[in-house]
C-alpha cells in the first residue's frame, strides 16, 4: 500500500512539486519535465511533423542548386570588393616563375633523354657493325676453307660432301586402304 502526498511549494522563480512515495521524496521542476512535454508534442502532432520534414527535404533537394549558385555569386561579389591589384600582380608573377621553373626542368629532362637515346643508338650501331664484321670474317673463312679443300669438280649447289646426306626421296609405303 503506497501513499502519495503532493505538496506545492513556491521557491523564488521555480515551482517545485514534491511527492512522497514509499518514503522517498522526488522533486519535479519544469526543467526536468521538458522531455515529457516534447514526447507529448510528438505523440500529438507526429504525422504533421513527419510530413513537414518530408516537405522540407524535397524543397531542399530542389532549391539546393539555386542556393549554392547564389552563395557562389555572393562570394564572387565579395572577392571583387576585396580585390587588391598589387596582390594579384604578385600572385601572377609567382605563377609565371613557377611555370618557367617547371619548363626549365622539363627541358633538362628532355635533353638528358635525347642524350641517352643518342648513346643507345650509337651503341646499337657499333654492335651491328661488330656483328657484321664478325659475320664477314666467318663467311670468308668458311668460303676459303671449302674452295681450298675441294676438288676441281666441286659445286656448292651440289650439296655434297658432308654427313648431311643430301636429298633422299621419301620412303615408299603400300597404301593401307581398305
Amino acid at each position: 500500500f503506497l501513499m502519495e502526498v503532493h505538496d506545492d511549494v513556491e521557491d523564488g522563480n521555480h515551482h517545485i512539486e514534491t511527492s512522497m512515495s514509499g518514503g522517498q521524496v522526488y522533486a519535479k521542476s519544469p526543467v526536468l519535465d521538458v522531455p515529457r512535454q516534447a514526447w507529448i508534442l510528438i505523440a500529438s502532432y507526429g504525422w504533421y511533423i513527419v510530413a513537414a520534414l518530408l516537405v522540407m527535404a524535397v524543397a531542399w533537394s530542389k532549391l539546393k542548386p539555386y542556393y549554392y549558385a547564389w552563395r557562389k555569386k555572393q562570394e564572387e561579389i565579395q572577392d571583387e570588393r576585396n580585390f587588391d591589384p598589387a596582390k594579384a600582380e604578385e600572385m601572377q608573377d609567382a605563377l609565371l616563375k613557377s611555370r618557367e621553373r617547371m619548363q626549365h626542368l622539363h627541358d633538362e629532362k628532355e635533353a638528358e633523354f635525347q642524350r641517352k637515346q643518342a648513346e643507345r643508338a650509337t651503341a646499337e650501331r657499333d654492335e651491328k657493325i661488330k656483328q657484321w664484321e664478325t659475320f664477314k670474317v666467318v663467311t670468308k673463312f668458311k668460303h676459303s676453307k671449302h674452295q681450298g679443300s675441294a676438288s676441281s669438280n666441286y659445286s656448292p649447289m651440289g650439296g655434297g660432301g658432308g654427313s648431311s646426306g643430301g636429298y633422299r626421296p621419301p620412303r615408299r609405303t603400300v597404301g593401307g586402304g581398305g
